[in-house]
């Protein structure tokens, strides 16, 4: 995987933020801090859109030049394993980066990037208008996403983090939705409906749609990178390759069909003590269960993979949290 021609982007990257991070010199007063944050975002900050695609298309090119063997589930849960651990330290890398750039400039209601009393009806909303946006630009329509949720429910939370989850939700949803009903004679599609439920322990957010569900013995597949249901788009130099679209609202990006969108919600579900779930009526319609802790007593949620390593020097591939 590391020879593919993505993946090496991805390492160079990386590569470079490691110089230039080590050539700066440790931060003493608030003048030096700002020269560090301003490095922060343009060292670091400034083209992490691309590793998440770069990754994906690393991973493409290795499964198809395994062919069949790819399939193979020692393979699959290896490759799965080492993905798994740089993207949780990833999450983790860059919670600490931009808490800190925040962090520098006092918000009411906010701690750097965690927000006091964030608004799940807002954010959930907030990822349906974009969603929403995205689906327009590559089906010229999208369905109503109904939201159901108390107005005034706040938890202490990442915003960001939840935006993310339920915009990938969404978006499989839209796409499920668009491509099953979309091109029937009536055009009526189907709502989505995301339900928003407050507990004494949890905060939970279902993300229900109409768009034929997913064959059950293939749901465990959901969480296995580069797995989609979708077709996935097509590589530089392909026939169908669309460059990212920008405009006023940022880049649009493909709608669906890399296979990461799952496995890395499920990561940031489960980052602060969360989880992420999917139960599939084949025929009819998928429910997407996002549960995130709410009385902020969960720290980071990490597997001894990622905890014992590189501080301690094990490198031990074990399944998350054993």
């Amino acid at each position: 995987l590391s020879e593919k021609k993505p993946i090496m982007k991805v390492i160079d990257y990386y590569h470079r933020i490691f110089e230039g991070l080590d050539a700066l010199k440790t931060p003493e007063t608030l003048e030096d801090d700002a020269e560090f944050v301003t490095a922060l975002q343009t060292i670091v900050l400034s083209n992490h859109e691309d590793v998440i695609q770069n990754m994906a298309l690393g991973v493409r090119a290795l499964r198809r030049e395994m062919g069949p063997a790819y399939g193979g589930l020692a393979n699959r849960n290896t490759l799965d394993m080492h993905l798994n651990r740089f993207f949780i330290s990833r999450i983790g890398l860059r919670f600490l980066i931009e808490h800190h750039i925040e962090s520098r400039e006092a918000r009411k209601g906010y701690s750097g990037i965690i927000a006091s009393a964030c608004s799940p009806l807002a954010v959930v909303r907030r990822a349906a208008e974009d969603c929403a946006y995205t689906a327009r630009y590559h089906y010229g329509d999208a369905p109503h996403v109904d939201v159901i949720g108390d107005p005034e429910m706040t938890f202490t939370y990442v915003p960001y983090h939840l935006h993310y989850i339920v915009s990938e939700l969404l978006k499989n949803s839209m796409r499920a939705t668009l491509e099953r009903h979309g091109q029937k004679e009536d055009g009526d599609l189907p709502d989505i409906t995301v339900v928003i439920a407050r507990g004494e322990n949890d905060i939970t957010v279902k993300v229900g749609d109409r768009g034929g569900g997913i064959p059950h013995r293939e749901v465990k597949k959901c969480w296995t990178y580069c797995y989609s249901t979708a077709d996935p788009p097509p590589l530089e130099g392909e026939e169908g390759h669309e460059e990212s679209f920008q405009d006023d609202r940022g880049t649009v990006g493909a709608l669906a069909g890399y296979g990461f969108g799952l496995p890395l919600s499920r990561l940031y579900s489960r980052y602060f003590g969360g989880d992420l779930s999917i139960m599939s009526m084949e025929g009819y319609g998928t429910d997407a269960y996002v549960h995130l802790n709410r009385l902020g007593s969960d720290c980071e949620n990490l597997p001894l993979r990622v905890l014992n390593s590189p501080a301690s020097r094990d490198s031990t591939l074990t399944p998350w949290g054993e």
